[in-house]
């Protein structure tokens, strides 16, 4: 069954290859952004003296993101997200 509307069409093949393609994309994610973002990781502490006493390394930054949006062009796919 072709309706002609934009290159739809609503056959079976059609219909089970959606659900095929559905099942295995809600398993297996194209790319993952992890939330809260790391910026910088855990570095040693540049005030650390030879000799002195050991100070604490420096803790690692993460800011976390806020509504993410992917934006579909002809060209190009943008994604746009606010952190804070």
């Amino acid at each position: 069954m072709d309706f002609g509307l934009a290159d739809v069409s609503f056959g079976l093949i059609d219909i089970i290859g959606q659900f095929v393609l559905d099942y295995f994309a809600s398993r297996n994610e194209l790319t993952h952004v992890e939330d809260p973002f790391p910026i910088l990781e855990e570095a040693a502490n540049p005030n650390q003296v030879e000799g002195g006493p050991v100070l604490p390394s420096l803790v690692p930054v993460k800011v976390p993101i806020r509504d993410l949006r992917v934006f579909n062009d002809d060209t190009e796919m943008v994604v746009e997200a606010n952190v804070g």
